[in-house]
């Protein structure tokens, strides 16, 4: 199955639709060889690659101006009900107890109506990254094949929010998705923080 999903950006987004397979996002996202021959002010403050950047260097004393918190939580809010919210893990095995996005989503004032749940899924083994693996990107059904769940969280007929870090195809959060269905949870939505942004040059 190869990933047929809608990418809409969550500026302005007024309500959520659960039943279709959409992934939602923040930002676009431009890798690094573009933001170092075209560095901006504007990218550095709204765009996920400054996230990259920090996390490595000095992310902690600079975070507030990046957006990320208040965006997220503008989303989240548009949720009608009681939702679990998890995290998407790597390409590696993982409990998935913490990591980047669990470092942004924690910090979030949410409802009585969010649930945490870091760790219900989780990397069972170690697979190519997707940049190395044609496959990966086309068929989501080979990522499922390395997935599992906290099988001590009870996802049966809930509302479940996963969210990643980046997404370029689709193809990570589809599985998840697809897994979660499979398993019992009623809803799941899906949220990046970037989307690869496609290149298109105007004589640069």
């Amino acid at each position: 199955m190869s990933c047929n999903c809608e990418f809409i950006k969550t500026k302005e987004l007024t309500k959520v639709d659960y039943k279709k397979d959409n992934i939602y996002y923040l930002y676009d996202y431009y890798k690094k060889w573009w933001m170092d021959n075209y560095p901006t002010k504007q990218y550095y403050r709204d765009n996920f690659f400054s996230f990259i950047m920090l996390k490595k260097d000095n992310y902690e004393s600079r975070k507030s101006s990046l957006h990320f918190h208040a965006a997220a939580k503008n989303f989240i809010d548009l949720l009608e009900g009681d939702w679990i919210v998890c995290t998407a893990p790597g390409h590696e095995k993982t409990t998935n107890t913490h990591n980047a996005v669990c470092g942004i989503i924690e910090d979030i004032d949410y409802g009585s109506n969010i649930s945490l749940r870091n760790t219900l899924i989780q990397r069972a083994f170690t697979v190519d990254k997707k940049s190395q693996s044609s496959n990966r990107v086309m068929n989501p059904d080979e990522d499922i094949k390395s997935l599992t769940l906290d099988r001590s969280i009870n996802i049966s007929g809930k509302n479940v929010l996963v969210i990643d870090d980046i997404t370029t195809t689709g193809c990570t959060l589809t599985a998840c998705r697809n897994l979660l269905l499979k398993n019992g949870a009623k809803n799941v939505v899906c949220l990046a923080f970037g989307k690869t942004k496609e290149y298109i040059f105007y004589g640069y």
